[in-house]
């Protein structure tokens, strides 16, 4: 997507009104002690979040029900927003 849509013109003027965010679910980088926790899955399984990458995994399988790299999702779309795009530091919002 990286690749091709991006640097598509339609794709340029795409990315002018959206802001995407890279979360990286291979990771490996491990969180601070201090950010790592257990998280109990819905049907009782425990998981150690440790690194990055196992927070971002479990945020796509809890929120999308997927488990797969690359994701794509448009969470929202916000016309003439104001706010500047901190995550991807693009500074087109």
């Amino acid at each position: 997507m990286e690749e091709h849509v991006w640097t598509d013109p339609e794709g340029e003027k795409a990315h002018a009104t959206i802001c995407p965010y890279l979360l990286y679910v291979d990771d490996k980088e491990e969180l601070p002690k201090d950010k790592q926790f257990d998280f109990k899955h819905r049907n009782g399984r425990v998981e150690y979040i440790k690194t990055i990458g196992d927070k971002w995994a479990t945020f796509q399988e809890v929120n999308f029900s997927s488990a797969s790299q690359p994701y794509y999702v448009l969470l929202s779309l916000i016309p003439n927003c104001s706010l500047p795009c901190t995550i991807c530091g693009c500074g087109n919002l």
